[in-house]
């Protein structure tokens, strides 16, 4: 797999001392998703449930994970599992 990666031009408006996250669009699955975040320093990805509905993907595709996630301010919270889904990140399209 090819390494995402992103250079200074791609860091306008922001602290370089700072590891903000950023908001960008993922085409997933035939699907782009918008603002999606992207944060470094999150050990997970998530798409909530009503956007895999959305996406028609049905919970017997999910794999099974019985386990919690711990957001920033220490809340818990439970998983349905989880799926590899094909990403694709490129240059922005022309409007």
């Amino acid at each position: 797999m090819s390494p995402i990666t992103f250079t200074d031009e791609d860091v306008k408006g922001v602290d370089p001392s700072q590891s903000d996250p950023m908001a960008i669009s993922v085409d997933v699955e035939k699907f782009t998703i918008m603002k999606t975040l992207v944060d470094q320093e999150s050990s997970i990805n998530i798409l909530y449930w009503k956007m895999l509905k959305h996406m028609r993907i049905v919970e017997e595709e999910m794999k099974l994970y019985d386990d919690q996630v711990v957001g920033l301010s220490g809340y818990r919270v439970g998983t349905r599992g989880y799926i590899d889904l094909y990403t694709m990140f490129s240059e922005a399209r022309a409007s």
